[in-house]
């Protein structure tokens, strides 16, 4: 398969393949044509339709998609998986990649499973047990002082002579990320009534939002929610400039300034949903409630389970409601 990137902004094309990415013009990037799928004889390290997990619950018909069950312990490795997959086949032997751990370890075990080399740069206050996961699949680590927008900062040296296997810039990965969108489908047989997601770069909901349009069977209002530490996204929504960004235990979300924010915004819109905040309390509270409920998450997807025991709108809508468990607790080890 042979893909193009469109331009967002002058519509000009741009080879999947090539070093540049974004358009000269400063656009970003989206996918031209039809996404294919997966070929048969795609890169495989046990990738599973992740469970969707009923739980009971008064006046809510809620599930959990356990996302924290794929092979590096979170959903981004069906973007990894779609993105390296394609380079593997168009003769890239090297990449480089900025990420807050997940998107960073997922990318480093697919490289290593198709023989290419990467280069990941990340804070230098990252999850050990990120930094280990990474390490071990054979990544180079480029730790960065600094906040979470330093390691995207310092990056973009290297991508001017190296693929950057962004996960925030390559439309490949949100194709990846479709997949999912699929899965709740065919499990609930039908278009939940709305779906919580956390957002940070916002790759989760813009894939799950593109994969929901193509299938064309409708669109469940998206749930966009993040910590109060930091909250780009919800101050756009709201108007509301007076945050101020602060150190997070939900480490997987702390971006300052995503680049796609007008997307985000654009289908949370779309859907009919809202962007909401969670306080640090809530997202530990969650995180340990639901642990002593057998159900261990990471911090970051704790921000999920804290949006959903405050966001009391949805007992309202009469339909499933899917919360998504984007990582496993083990990432916090």
């Amino acid at each position: 398969m042979e893909l193009q990137f469109l331009c967002q902004a002058c519509g000009t094309a741009h080879q999947a393949e090539a070093l540049t990415y974004r358009c000269q013009c400063g656009g970003l990037f989206d996918l031209g044509g039809t996404w294919p799928k997966l070929p048969d004889d795609a890169l495989n390290l046990g990738e599973v339709v992740t469970p969707l997990l009923p739980i009971p619950d008064d006046g809510l018909e809620l599930y959990l998609k356990m996302e924290g069950q794929q092979p590096t312990g979170s959903f981004k490795d069906r973007g990894a998986r779609y993105l390296v997959d394609y380079l593997r086949r168009r003769g890239i032997s090297r990449v480089v990649e900025d990420s807050s751990g997940n998107a960073a370890s997922s990318l480093a075990a697919y490289c290593a499973a198709a023989g290419l080399g990467c280069e990941l740069y990340v804070p230098e206050k990252l999850s050990p047990a990120k930094v280990r996961q990474m390490t071990n699949y054979g990544a180079k680590i480029m730790k960065v002082p600094g906040p979470r927008d330093c390691a995207s900062t310092a990056v973009q040296a290297a991508a001017a002579e190296t693929y950057y296997a962004s996960h925030v810039y390559n439309p490949l990965f949100f194709a990846g990320v479709q997949s999912m969108a699929v899965e709740i489908m065919g499990q609930l047989g039908s278009v939940p009534a709305a779906v919580i997601v956390p957002v940070g770069h916002g790759s989760l909901l813009l894939g799950l939002y593109h994969g929901f349009r193509r299938l064309g069977s409708g669109m469940p209002c998206f749930v966009a929610a993040q910590t109060a530490h930091c909250c780009p996204v919800f101050a756009a929504y709201t108007g509301d400039r007076s945050s101020e960004n602060k150190p997070t235990i939900a480490e997987g979300i702390a971006v300052a300034k995503p680049p796609r924010l007008p997307e985000i915004l654009t289908a949370v819109k779309a859907s009919r949903g809202w962007i909401m905040t969670v306080a640090e309390q809530d997202i530990m509270d969650a995180w340990q409630t639901w642990a002593r409920r057998g159900i261990y998450v990471e911090k970051t997807a704790a921000v999920a389970l804290a949006a959903l025991a405050s966001a009391e709108e949805l007992h309202s809508f009469g339909g499933p409601v899917v919360a998504v468990i984007t990582g496993s607790g083990l990432k916090n080890a």
